[in-house]
């Protein structure tokens, strides 16, 4: 199985080319972030996780994002 973050599981750039859209699109730069980071960033910035979906492709089951219901710690 190929990862989404195309098979780098690190924080990093990417570039995101929609291929799989057809048409004539533009690359564009987006950074990824592992699950454990963005965890550290919300507990940084004062927030906790409350609850957590991650949608995936109905076909492939193949996780597409992370979904963070967050609440403010303060």
């Amino acid at each position: 199985m190929q990862w989404i973050a195309g098979g780098d599981y690190r924080n990093g750039w990417r570039v995101e080319n929609f291929d799989s859209f057809g048409g004539v699109w533009r690359p564009m730069p987006w950074h990824f972030r592992t699950l454990k980071s963005w965890a550290e960033v919300l507990h940084e910035s004062g927030y906790s996780v409350a609850n957590l979906h991650e949608p995936s492709h109905p076909h492939t089951h193949a996780p597409l994002s992370f979904l963070f219901i967050a609440e403010p710690t303060w």
